[in-house]
């Protein structure tokens, strides 16, 4: 009995060392989901007054990877603008993911100009990363 127990303490503190260590994510970064371009995010208006364009965010590409969905990515995406850490001061920014085909397209976009300069910037400097 005591030789059991010993060898099954054994066992398990050996799987116990043996256990992959993943490292922490940087909170403002999307880990393993890096972008690779960034563009800025422009909504055209038409009024009576002329046709004018307003930077409300951006648009981040990022590659296909296995078990990656659209769903997931936009729940990082959030995770990294919830955070603390994170540089853009946005209130509520609106986190959009398409399919595109090898990749995926995340919107990020925010209520007004200011809004969509800070997540400008902030996509730009996350793609900068990942080159």
């Amino acid at each position: 009995m005591f030789h059991r127990n010993l060898l099954s303490a054994a066992v398990f503190s050996a799987a116990l060392f043996a256990a992959p260590v993943y490292a922490e994510a940087a909170p403002c970064s999307l880990g393993q989901y890096a972008p690779v371009q960034s563009e800025p995010y422009r909504v055209q208006y038409v009024s009576d007054f002329g046709d004018f364009s307003l930077l409300q965010g951006a648009q981040l590409y990022v590659p296909a990877q296995p078990g990656l969905t659209r769903e997931w990515l936009a729940h990082e995406v959030k995770r990294a603008l919830a955070s603390d850490a994170c540089q853009p001061q946005v209130q509520k920014a609106r986190v959009e993911v398409v399919s595109a085909g090898a990749g995926f397209w995340v919107l990020v976009s925010g209520a007004d100009e200011r809004e969509g300069a800070e997540l400008s910037r902030w996509a730009a400097s996350l793609a900068s990363e990942a080159r």
